[in-house]
């Protein structure tokens, strides 16, 4: 893996990497892995046309030179996966080896003076490696095999007549990479869309959780929890609206019904306020029986008026719903059915709702 950013450079790779250049364009590489197994196919298919030479070109200068430097080569490669190298040195080599094993690749097929199955051979295995990994630094890699066909044709002093044995050996070794290469895309393939997957089923499954998250916490809450922030524990003073519901003659009520009864008009009501604070912006921080505590300016305030305004607002549409709901009562067979009373109130506050100081809008709502 090779990770960091120089200049405006950046460079990063799991199953490849990437590079942002001045021009911001993308490039993608394919694996470090596939790159080094390419070029150990290559350093092989060399050595096997040079060795098979030896016997036509004997001691020459130019083949006792070849030899080592594909060693080097291969030991390059290496080098592009080591952290031992600064990021800007390593992203430096890693495109010089790029350009080379496009250039080794075509010198090795003007070497043996372009015979077609050693050209064939060597080109399917550089093209699955520029296309199949979909390398935007295919150009790059292109570049260097036409250079080193052209430099080699022209510049060589010799060329060497390939045997039916190395011409084998050559084939399978571009085989066998090609046949590795198919076989790690496809099971790359099927690996992530296996990961694709289990990506769907986990968003439907936090799909899920958050859908009944949404139905015991206000909007302005879960989507706090939602965002990931960390909550630390701490004091912090806030102005608050806060809003107290109790419903009048409940407890007399609650003696004359049955448990039945009683659970189905508690939870008919509570789902039902619980909506209208919700609608409205407010926080239900408590339900201590029949009793609602609601609270509006924190995680988010619109300001102290605002959220005063909006809890009168719903106060009174909870008086609304309160109506509906005792005539609903009634034809259910409750001959007197609850009033709801309320005061809201404000005043500096913690989020655990410590309230110092508490000042009821009455006087000012006329609140009943």
């Amino acid at each position: 893996m090779l990770a960091g950013r120089y200049d405006n450079t950046q460079w990063h790779s799991n199953s490849g990497a990437r590079l942002v250049f001045m021009t911001w364009k993308a490039f993608t590489y394919p694996s470090p892995k596939l790159q080094e197994l390419y070029r150990l196919a290559l350093c092989i298919c060399g050595v096997t046309i040079l060795l098979g030479a030896w016997r036509d070109i004997g001691y020459h200068s130019g083949l006792l030179a070849a030899l080592p430097a594909l060693f080097i080569y291969q030991f390059g490669s290496y080098l592009t996966t080591q952290p031992t190298l600064s990021t800007i040195n390593r992203q430096r080599l890693s495109l010089t080896m790029e350009f080379s094993d496009g250039l080794l690749t075509g010198l090795l097929i003007a070497l043996t003076a372009f015979e077609p199955i050693i050209t064939l051979a060597l080109g399917a295995a550089f093209l699955v490696t520029i296309v199949g990994a979909m390398k935007a630094t295919a150009p790059l890699d292109l570049f260097g095999l036409f250079s080193g066909a052209l430099l080699g044709f022209w510049l060589l002093p010799f060329s060497v007549a390939v045997s039916t044995a190395v011409q084998l050996l050559v084939t399978c070794t571009a085989f066998a990479y090609c046949l590795f290469n198919v076989n790690m895309a496809r099971q790359t393939h099927f690996m992530l869309a296996e990961q694709h997957q289990s990506i769907l089923r986990q968003n439907d499954w936090l799909t899920l959780r958050t859908f009944h998250l949404s139905k015991y916490l206000s909007p302005a809450l879960r989507k706090a929890i939602l965002t990931g922030k960390d909550v630390k524990a701490g004091t912090q003073e806030k102005t608050l609206t806060v809003f107290f519901s109790d419903m009048e003659g409940f407890t007399k009520l609650a003696e004359e019904l049955d448990p039945e009864q009683l659970t189905s008009l508690l939870n008919t009501y509570l789902t039902e306020m619980s909506e209208i604070a919700f609608r409205f912006g407010g926080t239900v921080d408590k339900v201590i029986g029949d009793a609602i505590m609601v609270f509006f300016g924190d995680p988010e305030s619109r300001g102290v008026r605002a959220d005063a305004l909006s809890c009168v607002s719903m106060a009174v549409a909870m008086q609304q719903a309160m109506t509906e709901l005792q005539a609903r009562w009634r034809a259910e067979g409750i001959a007197n059915p609850p009033a709801c009373a309320w005061v809201s109130t404000a005043g500096p506050a913690r989020w655990v709702i410590l309230v110092p100081k508490i000042a009821s809008t009455t006087p000012y709502w006329g609140a009943q």
